[in-house]
């Protein structure tokens, strides 16, 4: 994000009151702001941002030539899971550089089970024959609904029969 130091506070005052309902709307997990923020010209906007949405700045150094934290990265993230360090002044800008690692796990979903198809084992041509033994006439009566659950069943039962496969269990603790 940049704000512009001409520029008011109305950016951080929008993220402050709508950012729940953005994340809700895009179905995201974390925070994290980073950019040109300009902040020490607005701090009460950007101490409320903090706040309000409780976020933390992982950037504890000057990011400016002449002293002064300009270049905020905010986020919800514990303190230990985000690292930044400053680079060098980049090009003719008089900021510097900051480099940010995020040390993020993906949320892990309770244990379920799945089901791993080997397609590449089917014997294909049983397959096609086991499918054309079917009596389509009687199967497919010309009702839309009907002749698609009709359809799926047939076909997932062959899979089923022909495909071989194997169950498997995941847990919180695999990786992704």
């Amino acid at each position: 994000m940049y704000r512009p130091q001409w520029q008011g506070s109305e950016p951080l005052t929008y993220l402050t009151n709508l950012l729940d309902g953005i994340m809700a709307a895009h179905n995201c997990q974390n925070i994290a702001i980073v950019g040109n923020l300009n902040q020490h010209l607005i701090m009460r906007s950007f101490t409320e941002l903090i706040v309000v949405q409780g976020l933390r700045n992982h950037v504890d150094f000057p990011t400016h030539q002449h002293g002064g934290s300009l270049d905020p990265v905010l986020t919800d993230l514990a303190g230990d899971s985000v690292q930044c360090c400053p680079l060098d002044v980049m090009a003719t800008f008089d900021h510097l550089a900051i480099l940010s690692t995020f040390i993020h796990a993906p949320a892990r979903e309770e244990k379920h089970h799945r089901t791993i198809w080997l397609w590449n084992c089917t014997d294909w041509d049983v397959a096609r024959r086991a499918l054309s033994e079917y009596l389509w006439d009687s199967v497919l009566i010309c009702e839309l609904h009907h002749d698609i659950r009709s359809f799926t069943t047939i076909l997932l039962n062959l899979q089923q029969h022909h495909v071989p496969h194997r169950s498997y269990t995941t847990s919180p603790k695999d990786q992704p």
